[in-house]
């Protein structure tokens, strides 16, 4: 489905950076992605290239085209009119070097403005000839045959040893002129121009060729400004390009912000993010057979979002669903599709690393609960582009959509049996996490046999109107983390469940500044865990032991000044920090 879907509902555009923050492992409390944090978590990626010495590419890539450009680009905005009219300015007073050897001669032309242009060791080893610069290489041209039109003109010190090469061409008045030069591990060529500061450097078109520790970095500079960025490792694979965003014409650098106008397509994580105004505008997942766009996210300032799919995703009747979606079900797709949580990268059945912290905590909370059951009804899913499928499957599953309506609710419920031998305990403990939820929950409305006295959902985004139905479940727990969008997005803690057939105690919590993905923690890839996803685990774990014990329960939540019970909403505000467990 090469189409897209559209929506604006209020949110979407916020809880979609937030996901790829989570996603990038950036800190999810900026309010949008940046620049600085995508070219952080890129350079990261590229720490393989680079044991020692300067890790920052992008700083040094735009470090490297101003020692070889005329441009006062970098020093402000290119937007700002006052910053605009000082580099027309600017512009204006550049000299052609073309017309400065036309009307000075080459030799008084280099020797006025070549020591600018090459290396210091270059400019010593002709030095030591007893020649100017421009006595050196007007007597090396001398030497080249009037029909040839470009040559290279090696420059070697005292020791026989090459210390740089200019490449000279005769330019329409049949004069010659350098356009080019190469050293260890650089090359370029363009055209030459002088400022009033002396500067000799590329002014109009311009290519750089560089390598950084071991990667090759090419640029074109076009009207003195970036045009194009491109980075290849060792073997000349791709690895990442830069180019100016649709509708621009040149990629700018700011020292504080790093680059705008800007496409980077990262070929190592097959991604892809256009920035304006420094601000993620688009991303997209590639296939990384072809690097064409599997999935695109896109931005606008309005605050309008749209979701793009390559058709090979979708069956025929999923697409055939998509197009007669009204205007509601178009917002409710799209805040869905935002969701993680659900991106199992484990095998079926095989608990990700993330909830093995939960569990830790609910063996320290008790050794009785400590076998809670988990459900792994998503699968190898370590990429953006899997969750959004899963996210797509939890959709048909929650509306009972395509000829096999319930394929996540089922899968859970014989996970379930498998997991005890075909014989389900009594009493159970459900722990859901994120997208486990509502299809737990159908689950339970499906099969009332199943005896779940305590369902405990944890970011858990649930269907609008889903009721609880299993007379057995006597304890509903829902966790919704303060800083969570996936839960907010969906209005988690508002949700009534009005039309249930069951009672059942329902208790809700909000966790001061715990976010998504700070639930739970990995004890055995975290030797050094972050403290808020232990104490969140903790408080969980603590909470679904108590439960049980509604006397216990009641005096934990009652009597802790940890804890804040909001009237009005009917939740508790918990701050982690000063939770109180009695020994």
């Amino acid at each position: 489905m090469q189409g897209a879907i559209e929506g604006a509902a209020q949110g979407i555009t916020s809880v979609g950076l937030n996901y790829l923050v989570e996603e990038m492992d950036v800190n999810p409390l900026l309010a949008n992605i940046g620049f600085s944090a995508i070219s952080t978590a890129i350079n990261s990626t590229l720490q393989s290239f680079a044991p020692t010495g300067e890790k920052d590419i992008f700083k040094h890539i735009y470090e490297t085209y101003e020692k070889n450009a005329l441009t006062l680009l970098g020093a402000g905005d290119p937007r700002d009119p006052n910053y605009a009219w000082q580099q027309a300015a600017y512009i204006a007073q550049i000299q052609d070097f073309t017309t400065i050897i036309k009307d000075h001669g080459l030799e008084t032309a280099l020797n006025t403005y070549a020591t600018s242009f090459f290396n210091s060791t270059a400019v010593n080893a002709i030095m030591d000839t007893g020649k100017t610069i421009g006595e050196y290489f007007e007597g090396k041209l001398n030497q080249v045959s009037q029909e040839q039109k470009e040559v290279d003109i090696v420059v070697i010190d005292s020791a026989g040893k090459e210390v740089g090469k200019v490449k000279f061409a005769k330019n329409e008045n049949g004069e010659w002129e350098p356009i080019g030069k190469e050293e260890k591990g650089y090359w370029s060529r363009g055209e030459l121009g002088v400022d009033f500061y002396g500067d000799l450097k590329y002014y109009g078109y311009g290519e750089i060729y560089e390598e950084f520790v071991d990667l090759g970095v090419f640029q074109k500079i076009e009207n003195g400004k970036q045009k194009y960025i491109e980075i290849r490792d060792s073997e000349g694979n791709l690895v990442l390009t830069g180019t100016p965003k649709e509708g621009s014409d040149y990629i700018y650098y700011n020292p504080e912000n790093g680059y705008d106008n800007i496409q980077v397509t990262d070929y190592l994580n097959n991604r892809s993010y256009s920035f304006v105004d420094w601000i993620l505008e688009d991303y997209s997942e590639l296939d990384e057979t072809n690097n064409t766009t599997l999935f695109e996210i896109d931005f606008d300032s309005m605050g309008n979002t749209e979701l793009s799919f390559d058709g090979s995703l979708f069956t025929e009747e999923d697409i055939d669903h998509l197009k007669t979606l009204n205007d509601i079900d178009k917002e409710e797709v799209l805040s869905i599709f935002y969701y993680p949580g659900i991106g199992n990268p484990e095998s079926t059945g095989i608990a990700p690393g993330y909830l093995k912290g939960l569990g830790e905590q609910m063996a320290i909370a008790s050794e009785g609960l400590a076998n809670n059951t988990y459900i792994a009804s998503y699968e190898n899913s370590p990429r953006l582009l899997d969750k959004a499928q899963n996210c797509w499957a939890w959709y048909k599953d929650a509306r009972d959509i395509t000829s096999n309506p319930n394929e996540i609710t089922d899968h859970i419920i014989i996970q379930m049996v498998e997991k005890f031998g075909g014989n389900l305990p009594e009493d159970m403990v459900g722990i859901a996490y994120s997208g486990d939820g509502d299809p737990l929950l159908q689950g339970l409305n499906q099969h009332p046999n199943i005896d779940m006295k305590t369902v405990a959902f944890v970011g858990a985004p649930l269907w609008c109107g889903r009721t609880i139905d299993n007379d057995n479940v006597d304890n509903l727990l829902m966790f919704a983390g303060e800083n969570d969008l996936v839960a907010k997005a969906n209005g988690f803690l508002e949700h009534d469940f009005k039309g249930s057939t069951a009672e059942f105690n329902s208790y809700k919590f909000e966790l001061k500044d715990v976010n998504h993905t700070e639930y739970t923690y990995d004890p055995i890839k975290d030797l050094n865990p972050d403290p808020l996803k232990v104490k969140a685990s903790k408080f969980i774990a603590e909470v679904s032991n108590r439960v049980h014990n509604s006397l216990q329960l009641e005096s934990f939540l009652d009597y802790n000044k940890g804890l804040l019970f909001d009237e009005k909403r009917g939740v508790y505000i918990v701050n982690l920090d000063e939770v109180e467990y009695e020994d």
